[in-house]
């Protein structure tokens, strides 16, 4: 119910406007992909999705555990909308029932930039997939599961036409998600954006991957850039890299190469003491 609020607000209502203007004239996301994905928009006003559900008889007890509805301070009474004045990005599972949501800011100073959902009865984010329901039949197709982490990362993928693609929902790969996906395939890419932050959270994705016997490749994208960046500015490029992504070793071993000074002794002990625990 509250997935098909914010969809209606986005799409019907003129504070609406400038939520979908970002998306179609900044992002340049197509009405297609904002439709697919079920993208919505959030009133600033707080109050709006909170009477809605009321109205639904949904108790405020149930809208504040379903993490929609926070209560307001002491001093003033009832609840407001989690994610007011924002984008909403709607997380589904893998049968593609809403449990949660991300929602992105709007106005420069709104922080976090990202606000997601807490962690309900619905909704564990180490136990999910953002996409993963509308991937999983390209994933099964073909033999493998491409793994990003931004909403937007994946939703560009998608409208690119690479939709094997997959996200993490902001958390680092755990356990649980990999034996998930080993439903629909035992191979995997990881796409994270091209820069050390990247990189890190590439060699913390290996673990809980390899304990699962997955076959692990990566595909950095060049000059620090994030996957939606790079697929806009060349997704042939992209889609050709697909094809003949470095396996995990490969990877590793060309990072630390570029990392270290091998000619020098200390440098080299610097290298293999980053690759050992590998």
């Amino acid at each position: 119910d509250a997935a098909a609020y914010y969809q209606k607000q986005l799409w019907e209502t003129k504070p609406g406007e400038s939520a979908l203007s970002y998306l179609l004239k900044k992002r340049k996301f197509s009405k297609d992909t904002v439709k697919t994905f079920g993208l919505g928009f959030s009133p600033q006003e707080g109050n709006g999705l909170i009477n809605h559900l009321l109205t639904q008889e949904f108790t405020p007890e149930e809208i504040v555990e379903s993490g929609v509805g926070v209560k307001r301070s002491i001093a003033e009474e009832g609840m407001r909308d989690r994610f007011h004045g924002r984008l909403i990005i709607p997380i589904f599972d893998v049968y593609g029932d809403a449990v949660a949501f991300g929602g992105r800011a709007l106005s420069t100073g709104m922080e976090p930039k990202y606000l997601n959902s807490p962690e309900t009865l619905l909704y564990e984010k180490g136990n999910i997939f953002y996409a993963l329901n509308a991937a999983k039949e390209s994933i099964k197709k073909n033999g493998k599961a491409v793994i990003a982490e931004g909403y937007m990362d994946v939703m560009r993928a998608h409208e690119a036409g690479i939709t094997d693609v997959i996200g993490t929902c902001g958390t680092a790969l755990t356990g649980n998600q990999v034996r998930l996906l080993k439903r629909f395939t035992s191979s995997v890419i990881f796409f994270f954006v091209g820069d050390s932050a990247g990189k890190q959270a590439t060699l913390r994705a290996f673990e809980p991957a390899i304990a699962e016997d997955m076959m692990i490749r990566v595909l950095r994208p060049p000059k620090d850039q994030d996957p939606d960046d790079w697929i806009r500015e060349d997704v042939s490029e992209v889609k050709s890299a697909l094809e003949d992504p470095l396996y995990f070793f490969d990877f590793l071993f060309n990072e630390v190469s570029q990392s270290y000074d091998l000619s020098k002794v200390d440098e080299r002990k610097k290298a293999l003491a980053e690759i050992f625990p590998f």
